[in-house]
């Protein structure tokens, strides 16, 4: 072979010559060897998680100052509420409850004991308030409780309601039915043990276009105040009107805790 084409080939193979390095690559190289760049990546990297954290703070505060100024449209217990304990009290424990909702199952009964250890200061009361997920079993429950309430008065109305929440099995399926214990049985026997006296009266109370008018009305009215899920509790103070919202199915002695502490509460 032509040694002039051998050079030429080997020339060809040869690795190509070493670019050389722009400022900006030189700089780079000298941040990453002494430890600079790393450093500055980690403090961008952290103020980024800041920011983000103080964002979503804002938005928390920003969401909260909402749910207080929506509470403050709550209406005070009136002549259409079942209203347990001493009908002037200072603290209304106010409540807006699912009958099929889990988490009220668990809360069932904690107003009223509530109630009973403010030392007169607290009265309470169960708005209806069926979500819509929970399906018709949520509403026809809550339709009955209004037509209990009817015949039976309040102390009927939160004997059928926390009777109710013991027998369902909650999430929108209602009272279980079996051989041994029909739905129909176990239902006729809470309404009867709660007071119900006229059964057909009841039916026809049921079946009133009326009573689903006074059902969304209370729906509504409780939506209007920043309800969105259950058990959705507020507590007000009568004399001044302040309300403060309290994260769910608390603990009873948590409950009489803040009913103590807003009714000491002398905002004007």
């Amino acid at each position: 072979m032509n040694k002039t084409l051998v050079a030429l080939l080997l020339a060809g193979l040869a690795a190509p010559p070493a670019l050389a390095l722009t400022p900006e690559d030189a700089l780079l190289e000298k941040l990453e060897s002494s430890g600079k760049l790393d450093a500055a990546l980690d403090r961008a990297i952290e103020r980024r998680i800041a920011r983000e954290k103080q964002q979503r703070e804002d938005e928390a505060k920003a969401q909260e100052a909402a749910r207080q100024e929506a509470a403050q449209k709550i209406h005070p217990l009136g002549t259409t509420d079942r209203t347990y304990g001493p009908e002037h009290a200072k603290v209304s424990i106010i409540v807006m409850s699912d009958p099929e909702c889990p988490y009220c199952q668990r809360f069932a009964g904690a107003p009223e004991k509530a109630v009973d250890q403010s030392g007169g200061l607290a009265n309470a009361a169960i708005r209806l308030f069926p979500l819509d997920f929970h399906g018709q079993p949520a509403i026809d429950a809550s339709i009955a409780a209004l037509c209990v309430a009817d015949q039976a008065g309040a102390k009927g109305y939160y004997a059928f309601f926390n009777g109710y929440l013991a027998a369902t099995q909650g999430n929108g399926r209602g009272i279980p039915d079996s051989k041994a214990k029909p739905a129909k049985a176990v239902m006729d026997k809470l309404l009867k043990s709660s007071g119900v006296q006229d059964m057909a009266k009841l039916k026809t109370c049921q079946q009133d276009p009326a009573t689903m008018k006074r059902l969304e009305a209370e729906f509504n009215a409780s939506a209007e105040a920043g309800a969105t899920g259950t058990p959705y509790v507020v507590l007000r103070n009568n004399d001044n009107g302040a309300v403060k919202i309290l994260p769910g199915a608390v603990p009873v002695e948590m409950l009489v805790d803040e009913v103590r502490k807003l009714a000491a509460d002398a905002k004007q």
